[in-house]
């Protein structure tokens, strides 16, 4: 996780994501964990439905030591980028959060990743 402080004080712009993947996944896996996480995040099915079609298009099949960068700027404009190579973005600015919420939501269903995206050492201190 990356910001102009250096820190995560809620979601602001501009900010990027970058995940090392550790294993093989296919970008359909990877579009179908996202429509999971959000569901379980309360976001409702009218507000991602829209993205499914562009992220389907977008995420490619990643392997083991590939990574994602996922990067939002002021206005809401994104990118994705995968091993440094533009992939594109959504055209919605309120996309970006919605994304990134999947891991840096309070509500996250991986509190221990978000404690080290945020930098935390102690889980405890993130109400993990």
């Amino acid at each position: 996780m990356k910001t102009p402080s250096g820190h995560y004080e809620g979601y602001q712009e501009p900010v990027a994501l970058e995940i090392h993947y550790l294993r093989d996944i296919k970008g359909s896996a990877l579009v179908t964990q996202t429509v999971k996480e959000w569901d379980s995040l309360g976001l409702s099915p009218e507000t991602y439905e829209p993205y499914l079609k562009p992220l389907e298009s977008l995420l490619p099949d990643v392997k083991k030591g590939d990574s994602l960068t996922f990067i939002v700027l002021p206005g809401g404009s994104n990118t994705f980028y995968y091993n440094g190579q533009t992939l594109g973005g959504l055209d919605d600015p309120t996309f970006g959060q919605h994304f990134l919420n999947i891991w840096l939501s309070p509500n996250t269903s991986r509190p221990e990743l978000r404690a080290q995206l945020l930098g935390s050492d102690a889980c405890e201190t993130l109400a993990c």
